[in-house]
């Protein structure tokens, strides 16, 4: 991730499209659900007890492209993505033993 420059963003968004249709099949019905991120690429400097960047890790890039998406200046498309990704965001944010960076003000 770290050598896809611009094209990080994109890259990111097709990856969480397998990933979230997987766990939202595992959360339909109210169910709940358990993922593990289990290969250190998914947060590399984490692994080293470092910081994690969108740059070293998928889960705070996944995190960081749900975040942009729950915070769309239009209202409409704000409350599109609530209601599509929130249930998805917060369990990113809240994954274990990753270092997170701080998040930006909104």
């Amino acid at each position: 991730m770290s050598r896809l420059g611009p094209m990080i963003r994109p890259f990111v968004a097709d990856g969480m499209v397998d990933l979230l249709q997987t766990i939202g099949r595992a959360m339909r019905n109210g169910c709940k659900a358990r993922v593990f991120f289990v290969d250190a690429s998914f947060a590399m400097n984490s692994t080293q007890n470092r910081r994690d960047s969108q740059r070293s890790s998928m889960i705070v890039a996944m995190r960081d492209v749900l975040q942009e998406l729950l915070s769309s200046a239009d209202p409409v498309e704000r409350e599109i993505y609530r209601l599509l990704y929130e249930p998805f965001l917060h369990p990113l944010r809240n994954c274990a033993n990753v270092i997170f960076p701080e998040m930006n003000p909104e």
